[in-house]
């Protein structure tokens, strides 16, 4: 099977993005890297997973970055900033100094992955305890969510 590599070129037009101080952007644009890592893992697994899902004969997995409607990102960054804002991620990164942290952006990946019910996330052996279980019932809280390519060609959920 070949690797999975995401277009992480161009923007998402329509949402307020930040500058380099931390202000907003007045194009109101994302780019790939004004988003944080775990944040670019959760948006990789999700294109990961919808590869080889197709509407119309287009698979979402090929859309890329780019394609994502900006309501779609203005959730999935809400989402990942509500989750990590949350004690469990706290105390897991707190406690990443006591074992090998897998990394904010494995982190972003499982978020998803453990959410939607995949065969990998939080729960599989690269969280130690109780960690792994708190980050999973975190993660379970937010509920699955389903993408869809939409008539317009953007990434939905």
């Amino acid at each position: 099977m070949p690797e999975f590599i995401l277009d992480t070129g161009g923007t998402v037009l329509g949402l307020p993005a930040p500058n380099a101080t931390g202000g907003v952007q007045a194009d109101g644009c994302y780019t790939w890297d004004s988003l944080d890592s775990f944040t670019q893992g959760y948006v990789k697994a999700l294109f990961f997973t919808e590869s080889g899902s197709e509407t119309d004969g287009k698979e979402i997995g090929d859309a890329g970055f780019s394609a994502l409607a900006p309501e779609t990102l203005a959730r999935i960054i809400a989402d990942c900033a509500k989750f990590q804002e949350g004690a469990a991620w706290l105390r897991a990164v707190n406690a990443a100094k006591f074992y090998d942290f897998p990394g904010e952006t494995a982190a972003g990946r499982d978020f998803w992955f453990t959410r939607n019910g995949h065969g990998c996330g939080f729960w599989d052996g690269d969280w130690p305890e109780p960690h792994a279980t708190a980050l999973t019932d975190a993660a379970k809280s937010f509920g699955e969510v389903d993408a869809y390519l939409g008539d317009d060609g953007r990434v939905y959920l």
